[in-house]
């Protein structure tokens, strides 16, 4: 059978400026992929940078027994065109993430249905699910509907909450009078984010209604927001994967958060699998299991979540790869395409899994990578360089997965030898957050 993995990007990638390096390199995790599989023949169709697929700077014809294609830009007709082109017996979606609109989701879905259409089985959200997620406050009203705990929350119509500008008849904008009243009407402290931003990329947490009202009236409102109750707590993350009508509901890990309370996608730590009694694992389990059947997922789904109380409520969905993937493949003592092909084929389910931590690193040579790398008990090392930026935040960062042991113990005296080995690879945030939920894994 030939499977096709497929993402699109809509966004030109600035090769020279990014440099992305993954250890193992994607080649070489593709290439032990197809000596497993040797039944099938694996296609990678995909635009730059290719997360997940392949290795941008040395991407075609770099890996060997696995083909790689480099889909040229164009309409969803025409990228399904280009895929239709390789005579997939299979196609599976890839779609990754990229600022400030998180929304290639929604483009591979587009390619997907038309793949559909002309009889070729696909592995991918459908567009509808991609769009609701897309969209925050979207999903926060659906998930509402459906009866899932969420934060109560109030939509900002940005035109609409600035349409006094340039109307002198306008005595009173009563659509702002509306929202502002319906903001005091919720629980301190609040969350501000844009509805459709990449993760937690400009939110703000106010802890008073004047501050609230504050932000929404200053420059910095630039788009449409929501603004939601915060949900004080464990914050977790956990993924959902299908392949059709199978879904499989993968145990959460705990996430660190910033000194506002919220997870940070350059900052934050991973530790799991939880398995603690005292989370309500089977509650959690059932409810993510409706969840995948009510939004129709059809392929890889992140949920965010937070415990509080013996309450799981979700806050937001991505509908596409994460780093929480390759977490969970590492978890699972499989490759990240190991876990795509197994998903995709619906073979042999969720194997056991080991706990692990997922850390952010500081930008680092590459020799020092390659040695992290070469640690028996490092899964997975990536850093993604941006030279060409301007302010330090901007930079990148790096990220190590390790682990493979039965308890959170073992798991802190591995944390301790990387940070004993590679101290310039340590930052004292990230040392103490991953020491802290470590803690509260379950031995």
């Amino acid at each position: 059978m030939k499977i096709v993995f497929f993402s699109t990007n809509s966004y030109t990638f600035d090769a020279a400026s990014l440099d992305i390096r993954t250890f193992p390199t994607r080649k070489v995790q593709w290439e032990r992929l197809a000596e497993k599989y040797p039944e099938h023949d694996f296609v990678l169709a995909t635009m730059l940078p290719g997360t997940f697929l392949v290795d941008s700077f040395a991407p075609a014809g770099a890996q060997g027994r696995v083909s790689v294609v480099l889909l040229q830009q164009g309409t969803a007709e025409c990228i399904a065109a280009q895929i239709t082109g390789l005579h997939p017996d299979l196609a599976v979606a890839a779609s990754f993430w990229v600022a400030p609109y998180d929304w290639l989701a929604l483009r591979d879905a587009s390619v997907a249905e038309i793949l559909r259409a002309s009889g070729i089985r696909t592995v991918c959200q459908d567009s509808g699910t991609a769009l609701t997620c897309f969209d925050k406050f979207r999903t926060n009203q659906m998930l509402s509907r459906l009866g899932f705990p969420v934060p109560r929350a109030v939509f900002v119509h940005h035109a609409l909450f600035w349409s006094e500008r340039g109307r002198e008849s306008v005595q009173v904008n009563v659509y702002k009078e509306y929202v502002l009243q319906e903001i005091r009407k919720l629980r301190l402290p609040l969350v501000i984010k844009d509805t459709v931003g990449l993760s937690s990329y400009g939110m703000e947490v106010v802890s008073s209604y004047g501050e609230a009202r504050a932000f929404l009236c200053s420059k910095k409102n630039n788009s449409d927001r929501i603004v939601e109750e915060y949900i004080s707590g464990l914050q977790f993350g956990a993924e959902i994967h299908c392949s059709g009508d199978c879904c499989t509901v993968l145990p959460p890990f705990l996430f660190s958060v910033n000194k506002y309370g919220i997870t940070s996608p350059k900052q934050s730590v991973k530790i799991g699998p939880v398995r603690g009694e005292a989370f309500r694992l089977p509650e959690l389990n059932a409810m993510l299991s409706r969840l995948a059947k009510e939004m129709h997922f059809g392929a890889v789904a992140q949920v965010d979540l937070v415990f509080s109380g013996e309450t799981w409520y979700i806050i937001e969905i991505n509908p596409r790869l994460s780093g929480m993937t390759e977490t969970y493949a590492a978890a699972q003592g499989r490759s990240l395409p190991e876990l795509l092909a197994a998903n995709a084929l619906a073979s042999g389910g969720c194997p056991p899994m080991s706990c692990v931590c997922n850390l952010k690193l500081p930008i680092l040579p590459v020799e020092r990578l390659e040695e992290l790398a070469a640690l028996p008990f490092v899964h997975f090392v990536q850093q993604i360089h941006n030279k060409a930026a301007r302010q330090e935040r901007e930079r990148g960062y790096g990220e190590v997965i390790f682990g493979g042991t039965r308890t959170g113990g073992e798991l802190l005296a591995q944390l301790d030898e990387i940070a004993r080995r590679f101290p310039d690879a340590m930052e004292a945030v990230f040392l103490q957050n991953a020491r802290g939920l470590a803690a509260l894994l379950q031995d």
